[in-house]
Formats: structure tokens, C-alpha cells, sequence
């Protein structure tokens, strides 16, 4: 969770100020480097990227008998198991964070960003 939190401050112009978990959601806060005044507090269900985790590891039993270089297999699915979480929670903070920084002025609005941050975190 936190690293695509500290990816996200290399790609926008923010500070990660801290984080918070809260039964189960997650709180991450964060503040643009031109306005050190307003932070940004996003929250967030951990359900909403850990539900496809159980029907992963579901298919990966199943297929235990029938693959053959099964150490290859499962370290791979394990890869994009977490390529994906990374990839939603990036995504969905990057997303949330520049609409509000556009509602405040802060940053100027773009079309392409918004619909690119939220068409990597639609389910496939």
C-alpha cells in the first residue's frame, strides 16, 4: 500500500505527510509541495484490492496437478498478483488526489489524466 503511495510522489508534485489504518480501510494523507497548508486525506477499503486475491490462490490449487514447471507458474501469478495491487492502488490514489487538487486550484485540469488514472483501475 504504501509503496504505490511513495510511487505516486515521484509522478505528482505531492508529499506523502502519513498513513492510518482504521478497521479496514486505509487513510493515506498527503500535501502538494506548492501548498504545504492543504492536505489530502484518502481513504479507501482494503476489500476494494484484496478481493481477487482468494480466487487466485483458488485457481492456482486447482492447477497444481496439471502444470508442469509449477515453481515458474505461481512465482509469475504471484508477480501479477501484486503488479495488479500496485497498479489499482496507484491508480485509484492518483486519481482521487488530482481531482481534489483540481477542485482547489491547485493544479490545472486534464481530460487524458483523469480518464488514464481511472481506466487502469477499472476491473478487467
Amino acid at each position: 500500500m504504501l509503496t504505490a503511495s511513495n510511487l505516486l510522489t515521484l509522478v505528482k508534485d505531492v508529499t506523502l505527510e502519513g498513513s492510518m489504518q482504521v478497521s479496514d480501510a486505509i487513510s493515506v494523507t498527503s500535501s502538494p509541495v506548492s501548498r504545504r497548508d492543504f492536505l489530502v486525506d484518502i481513504q479507501f477499503k482494503t476489500f476494494s484490492y484484496t478481493f481477487n486475491a482468494s480466487l487466485t490462490f483458488a485457481v492456482m490449487t486447482t492447477f497444481w496437478l496439471f502444470l508442469a514447471k509449477r515453481g515458474k507458474a505461481y512465482s509469475e501469478a504471484l508477480l501479477v498478483l501484486v503488479g495488479m495491487h500496485l497498479l489499482y492502488i496507484f491508480s485509484f490514489e492518483a486519481k482521487t488526489l488530482t481531482e481534489m487538487l483540481v477542485q482547489q486550484g491547485v493544479e490545472r485540469g486534464s481530460i487524458i489524466r483523469l480518464f488514464f488514472f481511472g481506466a487502469s483501475q477499472t476491473p478487467w
